[in-house]
């Protein structure tokens, strides 16, 4: 490890050149302490836009590596960033992030400050396009998902084992992420549902390692507003479904059987309870719709995960 260097922050884009420009003008403006070095590491998973440009422009103002993966998948170009990180801390973040000007800074200071734990995260506030449509409720539990807003009423701290850190603004200790990676079953760039995050944080938190939460290192995540329609919504319901199942698929093959089963009459449920109030407005139906395509991701994903456990089963 070069010792010169602190923090190591990774980011994998694609096709995102103008987002990722204002991503590292707020980084370029970061305020961190005098003698902390820091380094931006960047894998570009493919573009065929201007992001090459982008990147090499910005090279001039911050230390910047640029690499190339042509394996798609987020967690694939993530994959290959861990390979050549040098900081002692590694931050994880996105091509669409605008962070407070002490983002850096207070992950570092905390860095120092709990040197027990190894797992540092803050707030994430979705930056959405003005003139937001009647139906979108920005204060609905469909943000978290979709837009990956995460904000806990806690003071800096430990946060309960339950809530695990995700999406753009979560830091590592290097020193635990020796021979560990991302999952490349999971994350943006393939045909597969999310969860590259969380499943790591699952496999560090069963290890034995908690996160400090952060409420003054927060990023600002931008929001495009072509993702604001309720077709768009439900599609990413729909996957955040799947991968909820496949993020518990150690459980039995009976198990699932179960669970498929109770899915269904909620879904059933939930349907009733939709045409029942479809009348109030198209708020509630977007909210309606949500749950119902979520779990109709679930249902999808745990027929899958049975048909394989049986398969196994009858194999042996």
């Amino acid at each position: 490890m070069d010792e010169g260097i602190a923090i190591s922050v990774l980011i994998a884009t694609r096709n995102r050149a103008e987002a990722l420009n204002d991503t590292l003008r707020s980084l370029k403006a970061q305020v961190v302490p005098n003698g902390v070095m820091w380094e931006v590491i960047i894998i570009d998973n493919g573009s065929s836009d201007r992001t090459s440009d982008t990147i090499n422009c910005k090279k001039r103002e911050l230390r910047l590596i640029h690499l190339e993966e042509s394996k798609p998948g987020k967690s694939a170009a993530l994959n290959k960033a861990l390979t050549i990180a040098q900081g002692e801390i590694f931050v994880f973040t996105d091509d669409d992030v605008i962070p407070s000007l002490t983002w850096l800074s207070e992950l570092y200071r905390a860095a120092q400050l709990w040197r027990d734990y190894n797992i540092f995260c803050g707030p994430i506030i979705p930056l959405y396009p003005p003139d937001l449509p009647d139906w979108f409720d920005p204060t609905h539990f469909y943000t978290s998902p979709a837009f990956a807003r995460f904000e806990v009423s806690q003071p800096e701290g430990v946060l309960p084992k339950h809530i695990l850190p995700y999406g753009p603004n979560f830091a590592i200790r290097s020193r635990i992420m020796v021979g560990v990676t991302f999952c490349e079953q999971y994350g943006p760039g393939l045909n597969e549902p999310p969860g590259e995050d969380t499943e790591l944080m699952m496999r560090l938190v069963n290890q034995g390692e908690r996160c400090i939460y952060l409420p003054s290192a927060s990023v600002g995540h931008k929001i495009d507003r072509r993702t604001m329609n309720p077709q768009w919504l439900n599609q990413r319901a729909f996957r955040h479904g799947r991968g909820l199942v496949r993020l518990s698929a150690n459980q039995t093959w009976r198990k699932l059987q179960m669970a498929r089963l109770y899915l269904l009459v909620i879904k059933i449920v939930v349907k009733f309870k939709y045409w029942l109030r479809s009348s109030k407005g198209r708020s509630d139906r977007v909210k309606h719709e949500w749950i119902i395509n979520f779990l109709c991701g679930m249902q999808h994903e745990y027929r899958f995960t049975i048909g394989r456990a049986k398969g196994s089963k009858i194999k042996k």
